[in-house]
């Protein structure tokens, strides 16, 4: 659930699971949250993206991977009206 603080913004913030880490002893994210964001998701290989999220104050460089085959990421895209949008990124 994420905290809100005063004057109902949220909070900048990068959050851990507690008591994980991966094979460099790094520990593994739980959730993300930056208010008015610019975002840049990129593959940079079949088993890694790297994903830029940055605003005027911070600008965190994250990196997402699969150790067991091929990397993959999907859409589920909605409307500002709340109506999902199908089939995104095909003709």
């Amino acid at each position: 659930m994420l905290k809100r603080i005063s004057g109902g913004e949220m909070k900048d913030r990068i959050g851990y699971f507690e008591n994980e880490f991966d094979e460099y002893n790094r520990p593994l994210i739980d959730e993300i949250v930056m208010s008015n964001a610019d975002v840049h998701l990129e593959c940079l290989d079949d088993g890694c993206f790297m994903l830029i999220v940055s605003n005027g104050e911070h600008r965190w460089h994250l990196n997402i991977y699969s150790k067991s085959g091929r990397a993959k990421v999907i859409a589920t895209i909605f409307e500002d009206n709340g109506v999902e949008v199908k089939n995104v990124g095909k003709d």
